[in-house]
């Protein structure tokens, strides 16, 4: 076969189709954005589109009553990546301050089955994104069966604080605009709609509404977070809900048990401690709520920098530099929380060889609780007193002795929470309703979320994101 030859039949036409706003890459701005292809084959080339070209077949409409954005679609000549399941979208801002654009979905259609039946996927965002200059890379994994996608980001430029802030919050009904009757994924929809008009869900909201007009921190959003809110609560009960042994290490064979080191006094640190004082207590996995393991390994997956199922100090430390970034702080604050990181996890079994692998992550937080109740018992400093003391003075900018509103959005931001997490975040632990927060209500409520038994009822401090 020619070279030419095999270069065709190795292509494949994509009809692609975008959602978005205020994308430009005309010489105005000199923007940049390039869509790959990732498939069971493969990725495929970085594909430079164009959106001011004139072939695109581009429609505007309305999303909510003032806002329109625009649907651009193409027909891209690309690597046959296979079985489509990732787009990687690339979008370089060139010097333009931020730049604030809208991404809602790009979807593919990308050949057919066996049938003859279109092979087509979805991948979903709906956020505006607020870009410092640089190079933003966003890649999504299509889970047509929910209405949110795994995505990651990451982004290299020269933004002082975070690459990214996202405004939007995702609406039932635009949602339902771009979801097919029948799929599961509406199903959690029509969910969400049930659980925002229900009897409970609304005398929650009206105490919400009570609490921020009192202390005087409600604004305009206050509907579009509920609504929200209730999206997420739909999600989570859309998840598999199973005892989660297959996550752990008693849950696995026995020849891949002998793979995955068993913690005991010899090698971790909290057991140790707690034998030494004549506590026999041992971690079960039986005894610990589905929800809450799963609540811990959010966690995990959110310190996990390169997915590969382990967790070292090194990447736990790698937290106390996005501080730095995120935070209005100075070297010494960023150093003591450095050091609050490296004390609170060595006692996770973070020094051992390897780090801490996933199927043994829940054992060595759940032991790691269970040392501190020991040393609160013996008059010994806790270290996630340390840590909470050490974020406390971070978040705190001003140096007036309470976190505010404003403050703990950067908090959320830091760990990957959407800001909108803190309303809810200060309703349940400004337990004198002030409208502040002051350390020891931020140390409870963290210490009730993280180690007491499980309580439905602290889902909803993270806005329902853990």
């Amino acid at each position: 076969m020619m070279a030419t030859e095999q270069a065709k039949a190795s292509s494949k036409a994509y009809i692609v189709s975008i959602l978005s706003d205020n994308v430009s890459t005309d010489a105005i701005t000199d923007n940049l954005f390039y869509l790959t292809f990732i498939g069971d084959k493969g990725e495929s080339e970085k594909n430079d589109i164009k959106f001011e070209c004139s072939e695109a077949d581009t429609q505007t409409y309305n999303i909510k009553d003032d806002v329109t954005i625009q649907k651009h679609k193409f027909t891209i000549v690309s690597k046959d990546v296979g079985d489509l399941t990732s787009i990687r979208v690339h979008h370089k801002n060139s010097d333009n301050g931020v730049y604030r654009w809208y991404f809602g979905h790009i979807k593919v259609n990308f050949g057919k089955d066996d049938k003859g039946n279109p092979k087509k996927l979805t991948f979903r965002f709906y956020q505006w994104i607020d870009q410092y200059s640089g190079m933003l890379t966003l890649e999504i994994t299509a889970k047509p069966k929910l209405i949110v996608d795994d995505w990651r980001m990451k982004f290299d430029g020269d933004g002082i604080r975070d690459s990214m802030t996202m405004g939007g919050l995702r609406s039932i009904r635009n949602q339902k605009k771009n979801t097919e009757e029948g799929t599961e994924a509406r199903k959690v929809l029509d969910r969400a709609e049930e659980i925002l008009n229900s009897t409970d869900f609304q005398q929650k909201k009206e105490v919400s509404r009570q609490y921020l007009l009192k202390t005087g921190l409600i604004d305009q959003f206050f509907d579009e977070r509920l609504e929200e809110m209730a999206i997420d609560i739909a999600e989570r009960e859309s998840e598999r809900m199973t005892d989660m042994m297959e996550f752990e290490r008693a849950g696995q064979p026995l020849e891949e048990q002998a793979k995955i080191r068993k913690f005991d006094e010899t090698n971790n640190v909290c057991y140790a401690y707690l034998r030494k004082h004549g506590n026999m207590w041992q971690y079960d996995p039986k005894d610990f709520h589905p929800k809450y393991k799963a609540r811990v390994y959010r966690r995990f997956d959110t310190f996990d920098k390169n997915h590969d199922g382990f967790l070292t100090i090194d990447e736990i430390l790698l937290w106390a530099d996005r501080i730095k970034q995120i935070c209005d702080t100075d070297d010494y604050e960023v150093e003591n929380v450095r050091n609050a990181l490296d004390c609170y996890f060595t006692m996770y079994g973070m020094r051992n060889p390897g780090g801490v692998c996933r199927e043994n992550w829940v054992e060595a937080h759940c032991t790691m609780g269970e040392a501190a109740k020991q040393r609160e018992k013996n008059g010994e400093p806790i270290p996630m007193k340390f840590l909470a003391k050490s974020y406390f003075d971070i978040i705190d900018e001003d140096d007036n002795g309470v976190v505010e509103l404003r403050e703990l959005k950067n908090m959320m931001n830091v760990f990957r929470v959407p800001e909108e997490a803190a309303y809810t975040f200060v309703e349940f632990a400004d337990k004198d309703g002030n409208g502040v927060l002051e350390e020891a209500e931020m140390h409870k409520l963290f210490w009730n979320f993280w180690f007491e038994p499980y309580d439905e009822k602290l889902d909803g401090i993270f806005a329902y994101k853990y």
